[in-house]
């Protein structure tokens, strides 16, 4: 037996289908101890454009998506023999299914402590996201198809596995070798002097008035950058007239040792050829493309819903600067729930900061060298592995540089765009 929900907003917070009995309930809790999955798709797509109001999800979805569900479970037992409902839900079902692929190889990644944590939130972890003035175009789609699980499983992205430490760095100077990629030569306080930019987190004011910048750069509010995007702002400095300020504090980056990098092919290769395998068989199947979801799962935070009554049980601390044993996320009139201090991240993937700033600089070089006759301008729409123009050279998916790269139809055509979400064929 296990059960599948959907969020709510009306009569409770879940509405839920328990599959051995069929019964539909409204509750404010998920079953606990049980095997319980969230809709992963919606129905109706086509009535919901001719009318607004009608509503995105209906309790008796669950029944048509129960027998999709286990159709896509099938589905994939047959092909590589596991089992999705052997997981407790749609997380676990994602990293069940790495850990199914990689069983003989060794992941041996050290305790992401709290102060390392942190670091890694300040930084913008998200997709590019830019969209032009808001209305109707003729536009270019294309899509970058599976550009995360592509480049985690790749030779040329690397992460660190072991915690590094935090430091204060002084001066970067762009350094540049014919034919190679720029260096970035840094000074930190205590005397070292490194030849290139160590990996890490930096805190650094990046800005530019330059109307094209925003197209190819995810500025972040909290000025904290990894090495690649520090990377990326000096390579274009001059392109975008971008101003580059280090912050001056006692702790303005992070930085981690070179020897405990790996290439992201060393752990995720095989899991990412046998999910390849998987998608052509089952092209269409939803359920398999969730499989690929991994890098985010990776990413988890190992919090606690502690309830009101039970407050008093735990350490929580409301602010950053105060010790405790759990920090206060967010909270409700069911329960808080609170980040462990001791140990923040479930996994300890030091993936998902990395793995965002190395894509968007992917998409942004795509941007900036293959975007037609009239350059950059031509942007409309960017939208992490997606992006849209007003003119575009139809080679652009054939050359074998931008492998991956593909037309995409539902953002080909007239389109009224309103904002990067929200757009309409016309």
């Amino acid at each position: 037996m296990y059960f599948l929900y959907y969020k709510s907003c009306e009569k409770s917070n879940y509405v839920v289908l328990n599959s051995a009995s069929m019964e539909i309930e409204y509750v404010k809790n998920l079953p606990r101890d049980s095997h319980v999955y969230q809709m992963l798709w919606s129905y109706d797509k086509e009535l919901r454009e001719k009318n607004k109001d009608y509503p995105l999800v209906k309790p008796k979805d669950l029944y048509r998506y129960k027998t999709d569900f286990e159709a896509s479970c099938k589905k994939i037992k047959e092909f590589s023999n596991f089992d999705v409902v052997q997981s407790y839900n749609n997380e676990y079902v994602v990293y069940g299914y790495f850990l199914w692929n990689t069983a003989k190889i060794k992941l041996d990644q050290a305790t992401i402590d709290i102060t390392e944590s942190d670091w890694m939130d300040r930084t913008y972890n998200a997709g590019s996201q830019y969209i032009g003035t808001p209305g109707e175009y003729k536009s270019y789609g294309y899509d970058y198809e599976g550009m995360y699980s592509h480049h985690i499983a790749s030779d040329t992205f690397m992460f660190p596995t072991k915690g590094g430490k935090e430091a204060q760095l002084l001066e970067i100077e762009l350094v540049k070798i014919p034919k190679k990629r720029s260096q970035l030569k840094c000074k930190f306080s205590d005397g070292t002097v490194s030849e290139d930019l160590p990996f890490g987190f930096y805190n650094i004011l990046i800005s530019s008035n330059n109307k094209n910048m925003p197209k190819c750069f995810s500025f972040c509010k909290e000025h904290t950058y990894t090495n690649t995007c520090v990377h990326f702002a000096f390579a274009y400095q001059k392109k975008f007239d971008i101003k580059i300020e280090i912050v001056k504090s006692e702790a303005n980056c992070y930085i981690y040792n070179n020897k405990y990098l790996v290439k992201g092919s060393s752990i995720f290769k095989n899991w990412h050829k046998n999910h390849l395998k998987l998608r052509a068989k089952y092209p269409k199947d939803k359920l398999v493309k969730h499989l690929s979801m991994i890098w985010g799962h990776l990413a988890a935070k190992n919090t606690m819903k502690i309830k009101p009554e039970d407050e008093d049980k735990y350490n929580i601390v409301i602010q950053k600067d105060q010790k405790g044993d759990y920090r206060e996320l967010q909270y409700n009139d069911s329960y808080c729930t609170c980040l462990n201090l001791a140990q923040p991240s479930k996994y300890n993937f030091r993936i998902k900061p990395f793995l965002t700033s190395y894509c968007r600089s992917i998409m942004a070089n795509l941007i900036i060298h293959n975007s037609g006759p009239k350059g950059i301008d031509n942007v409309i729409r960017v939208h992490t592995d997606g992006v849209v123009y007003t003119n575009i050279d139809p080679e652009l998916f054939k050359n074998p540089k931008n492998k991956g790269i593909y037309p995409e139809e539902k953002t080909t055509g007239r389109i009224l765009w309103k904002n990067v979400n929200v757009y309409k064929k016309i």
